[in-house]
């Protein structure tokens, strides 16, 4: 017997911590290779509880986004927070990253 088990689409494989910063990504990789392991296409990131951020945090993610296109695995930032959404877009790295679970703002003009 064959059964179909449907992946729970709301489970990110990693969650971003609370204070994402550069201490915290020791234990980060950790999960994310773990993740890597088990696959996933695509790989998606928890992003909603991010509610602080730094340089070393947004690198990070920017190389683990080109180690996984080099596996070609894709990666997406699932519900990321406001904090995190406008640290992409003052960094200008929101083009570079697939996200989803935002509401976008439609232009009436």
């Amino acid at each position: 017997m064959v059964r179909n088990i449907e992946p729970l689409l709301d489970k990110a494989d990693v969650e971003l911590p609370e204070t994402f910063v550069q201490t915290s990504l020791g234990t980060l990789e950790r999960a994310f290779e773990a993740a890597i392991a088990r696959n996933p296409e695509p790989l998606t990131i928890g992003a909603g509880q991010v509610n602080a951020v730094d340089s070393a945090a947004l690198n990070w993610l920017l190389g683990q986004q080109s180690r996984l296109a080099s596996l070609s695995l894709q990666m997406v930032l699932q519900k990321p927070s406001a904090l995190l959404r406008d640290a992409l877009l003052a960094t200008r790295l929101d083009h570079r990253f697939q996200l989803t679970g935002i509401a976008r703002e439609v232009d009436n003009a």
